[in-house]
């Protein structure tokens, strides 16, 4: 996806509040720019740092930050975008490409949520903090994003839909930053996706899944992830469109999976629901739970003995 206009480049000085930044353009003058992103953006809006603006329409300020340097990459910063990026990203997603009817911006008792496809509740949230290969949400405490977690919690089925805006190998929730939100999620039934995305300045690139944990040290999951990739891509080589794996969490004691492919559909099925344990050699492991959607398979495995 290509920006229909070129952006200008900007230098952040300040962020008076947190929904605007000054900056001084290329020519030397000195702007008030509109931040959508309500989060701290510590690690992004820095004295110095490099931006992309884009014209606004309306309201008070000429622009808005589109985007801030981090490293050689950009990072997208326009929290308006991330519905249209959600439904743009929805078809690939397994389990969620399932459902048939999408209605924006729709409410629950005391909340109001992103998407409501047929009967699942759907929250997107965008993820601009990345450290190391690991992106962490929140940046800041969330009082809204906890009563949306509460009113998601009361319904049969429903799901967070984090939208990580640089390329990431794991998405995590950050204790430090905000632990009632954190465990509030930690501890819900709640199911956990995430989609990154790359952004040259230019082009908007969907990267593809990334898992997500629950976990508040990300770190003790990642060498069991880096095996389950290795994993799994075996498997997919091996089965082509017949059964295919994507990870979608990954936790100490338990990992969650998305099966597609049309032996969903066979008398086989709970065969392939099992086969990733013995073809990745996961002794100890089983089968704790599956739901399924139109041949869409989210099963969560555990350890023998676990959670």
């Amino acid at each position: 996806m290509r920006s229909a206009m070129r952006p200008l480049r900007a230098y952040f000085i300040s962020r008076p509040n947190r929904f605007t930044a000054v900056v001084e353009l290329e020519d030397g003058s000195i702007e008030k720019a509109h931040v959508a992103d309500p989060g701290r953006l510590s690690k992004l809006l820095f004295k110095g740092n490099e931006l992309l603006l884009v014209p606004k329409e309306g309201g008070k300020f000429r622009y808005r930050v589109l985007a801030a340097r981090m490293g050689d990459k950009w990072v997208l910063v326009d929290s308006g975008l991330h519905n249209y990026l959600a439904e743009l990203v929805l078809p690939c997603v397994p389990y969620l490409s399932a459902f048939g009817r999408v209605v924006r911006e729709t409410r629950l008792p005391g909340a109001r949520i992103d998407f409501k496809l047929d009967g699942y509740w759907l929250e997107v949230k965008g993820c601009t903090l990345i450290e190391g290969r690991v992106a962490y949400f929140p940046d800041a405490p969330t009082a809204r994003g906890l009563r949306q977690v509460k009113a998601l919690k009361r319904q049969r089925e429903a799901g967070i839909l984090f939208l990580v805006m640089a390329d990431a190998d794991l998405l995590a929730l950050n204790y430090r930053v905000d632990p009632v939100f954190s465990r509030e999620v930690a501890a819900s039934g709640l199911d956990l996706f995430a989609y990154s995305f790359s952004f040259d300045g230019e082009a908007l690139e969907p990267l593809g899944l990334v898992p997500t944990t629950r976990e508040e040290d990300p770190a003790g999951v990642l060498p069991f992830l880096s095996e389950l990739k290795e994993a799994v891509e075996e498997y997919n080589r091996l089965h082509g469109p017949e059964a295919q794996y994507d990870i979608i969490e990954v936790n100490r004691d338990s990992f969650v999976l998305a099966l597609t492919g049309y032996g969903t559909c066979s008398c086989c099925l709970f065969d392939y629901l099992e086969d990733i344990i013995y073809e990745a050699g996961l002794e100890g492991w089983s089968v704790r739970s599956w739901k399924n959607r139109g041949g869409h398979f989210m099963i969560r495995y555990s350890r023998s003995g676990g959670p």
